[in-house]
């Protein structure tokens, strides 16, 4: 996930990159404490997937103007077992198709 605060034309700062993981698996290991904590403030209302952050972000280059805002960039990649025409390619190959996929929106 790229975070960063964009004035309208460019990013004031280049953007934070963190790691985002599946809620199930923030509970484990040194995230397990900030997991209990969410859990007693949020509970999800649909039993879709939620992704969470993996460390926190400080944006010092935010400002109280109209123009400045927050720019989210979700970066992942889908890759596929199958060939093209839907039957399974055998383990031996090393080309398994992937694609990449963006999604950006700004608060």
């Amino acid at each position: 996930l790229h975070v960063g605060v964009h004035n309208g034309l460019c990013f004031v700062q280049k953007p934070h990159i963190v790691m985002v993981v599946p809620e199930s698996e923030a509970g484990r290991g040194r995230y397990a404490s900030f997991n209990k904590k969410r859990e007693t403030s949020f509970k999800s209302s649909s039993s879709m997937p939620v992704l969470v952050l993996r460390s926190r972000i400080h944006l010092t280059e935010m400002v109280n103007h109209p123009r400045f805002v927050i720019v989210f960039q979700l970066e992942y990649v889908l890759s596929g077992v199958g060939g093209l025409d839907g039957k399974t390619q055998s383990t031996s190959s090393l080309s398994t198709p992937a694609y990449m996929h963006m999604i950006r929106w700004a608060v």
